[in-house]
């Protein structure tokens, strides 16, 4: 939208004309664009606060922007999954102000993993482990950063060794990254594109597919095993109803 028609808009929800700024929005359309929600927020504080960016900076809280009927309106912002709701102040300072911050996602999803494992939080934040390409790039700095906080190994071929047996498969259950090793085929297989991504020695990469193949046989057999198991169950389940 032009600016002249955003400022328009908000100063028809300040003079009480409107409650929300859902009759703004296009057509098929639940929120505004973020541009355009970020402009409606300079317009605010520039022209009602009479707020320089500094300003913003060091006063914005969340009782602010419900004082200057925002909040609704920011609560529909597309903050990214890494950032946490105590971070999109901050965020959001830094979108109306780049001088003020600088969006890092790969620190973000650290954090936000940290405070998983901390305790601070409960679970990963919605689509924060998503099997999307953010999703699976979030899942991989998390491992990297599991493996340089919880689990520290001498050498990568140590860690592609120990994540290909039990015992590794349960320490990433334990670490809350079993789930999301799917999303890569098998656990050797996330840990290697969680590796590769900060390159890779030959000896590496030689060692990760041996690692792998011998992971996948193991697999393969459980499953046959188990496939066999409940096979006789149902076979001597079925001849104990038929006597």
């Amino acid at each position: 939208m032009e600016k002249q028609d955003l400022y328009y808009i908000y100063d028809s929800v300040w003079a009480g004309m409107y409650t929300d700024f859902k009759p703004f929005c296009e057509e098929n359309e639940q929120k505004m664009a973020p541009e355009d929600i970020l402009e409606i927020c300079r317009y605010a504080f520039r022209y009602y606060l009479r707020w320089n960016a500094d300003a913003v900076h060091m006063r914005l809280t969340e009782d602010v922007l419900k004082q200057m009927k925002l909040y609704s309106l920011v609560r529909t912002y597309p903050f990214p999954e890494e950032i946490s709701k105590q971070m999109q102040i901050p965020y959001l300072v830094g979108k109306l102000y780049p001088q003020f911050y600088r969006f890092d996602p790969e620190q973000a999803a650290e954090e936000t993993y940290a405070d998983l494992m901390d305790g601070k939080l409960e679970k990963p934040p919605k689509g924060f482990f998503a099997d999307t390409d953010e999703g699976r790039n979030r899942a991989k700095i998390c491992f990297r950063y599991m493996v340089n906080n919880y689990k520290i190994f001498a050498t990568r071929e140590d860690a592609f060794r120990f994540f290909s047996t039990v015992e590794g498969r349960k320490f990433l259950t334990r670490y809350r990254l079993k789930y999301v090793s799917k999303f890569f085929g098998t656990d050797i297989d996330f840990v290697y594109e969680s590796y590769s991504d900060l390159g890779m020695t030959t000896e590496e990469h030689e060692e990760c597919l041996y690692c792998r193949e011998k992971y996948n046989s193991r697999i393969y057999m459980e499953k046959y095993i188990r496939k066999v198991k409940k096979k006789r169950r149902e076979e001597r389940k079925a001849a104990q109803c038929s006597i």
